[in-house]
């Protein structure tokens, strides 16, 4: 198990890390979300996902995204990411 959590720990990048919320890019492939609040706008070049921070939103944008999973605890978000970034447009 300690072999797979430094392979994930070699391939992700932390992008956001804060007390509210941690956003995790992995490759150009997939962004975990964690401590999202919910889903607040989707549509086909980007999806906006409310978070516990002062901004309000993280913005992916990307190519054929998908929400793969959507729980409590983290939202995950797969396709061709193209960016990733905090908005504060709540």
């Amino acid at each position: 198990m300690a072999f797979l959590n430094e392979i994930k720990t070699d391939l992700s990048e932390t992008l956001l890390k804060g007390d509210e919320c941690i956003v995790t890019c992995y490759s150009d492939k997939i962004v975990i979300i964690e401590g999202h609040k919910g889903l607040y706008h989707y549509e086909e070049g980007e999806i906006k996902v409310k978070v516990k921070s002062k901004k309000g939103l993280v913005s992916v944008k990307g190519n054929k995204l998908k929400i793969e999973e959507a729980g409590c605890a983290q939202l995950v978000i797969s396709g061709e990411i193209l960016s990733v970034a905090l908005d504060g447009g709540l």
